[in-house]
């Protein structure tokens, strides 16, 4: 009867530390940022010493919510202090650049389906038995940049910025939107045409 009480403890104890795994996974998965970016590979960026910030544009919440401006000033600002310190200057008479941004966030849900597991054999690939399905629900957030050549009007270059957060305030949060922006900003300039 003991062994047995032993073994029943250790499937439990195992369970109980594959479910904590699974959280803690879950958890660090939903707290990242990534960017892309497309230029046009014709142009020189070494002409481009000014730039004007254009508006921006908030998206409105999934909720319904009026877009929120004092983040739409934070990422202006963000974006300004990037460009600053990447060597062009701000101008609103005559800027080489125009810069713009939307931005915006949705609750989103991940579902995963998990299959009979034993704590000492691990998945079962073929059992029949009872499995789960995991739901987890975050924030995802989206920031484009685009820059205009002002004389010709044409996109030069674009960056899409994505963070999956945890919280909605954690996505609009200051961290998050320079986090976004340093990677959206990483490779600017990129390379002189060949």
């Amino acid at each position: 009867m003991k062994h047995r009480s032993t073994e029943v403890r250790k499937v439990r104890r195992g369970r109980a530390r594959a479910w904590i795994g699974a959280v803690v996974l879950l958890a660090a998965g939903c707290s990242t940022v990534h960017a892309t970016t497309d230029y046009d590979h014709a142009v020189g960026f070494a002409q481009f010493r000014t730039f004007k910030m254009m508006e921006g544009k908030m998206l409105p919440s999934s909720d319904g919510a009026p877009p929120n401006t004092l983040v739409a000033d934070r990422i202006r600002d963000t974006i300004k202090t990037e460009l600053t310190a990447k060597g062009l200057t701000p101008s609103d008479s005559n800027p080489d650049l125009l810069v713009g941004f939307v931005a915006g966030a949705q609750r989103r849900e991940d579902l995963q389906v998990v299959g009979p597991y034993d704590p000492v054999l691990g998945p079962y690939p073929g059992y029949w038995g009872p499995g789960d399905v995991w739901a987890t629900e975050y924030e995802h957030g989206t920031l484009v940049i685009d820059l205009i050549d002002a004389r010709t009007k044409k996109m030069v270059w674009r960056s899409v910025a994505v963070a999956d957060k945890n919280k909605l305030s954690e996505v609009d949060a200051p961290a998050t939107i320079q986090t976004a922006v340093d990677k959206a900003f990483k490779n600017f300039p990129p390379p002189a045409p060949q």
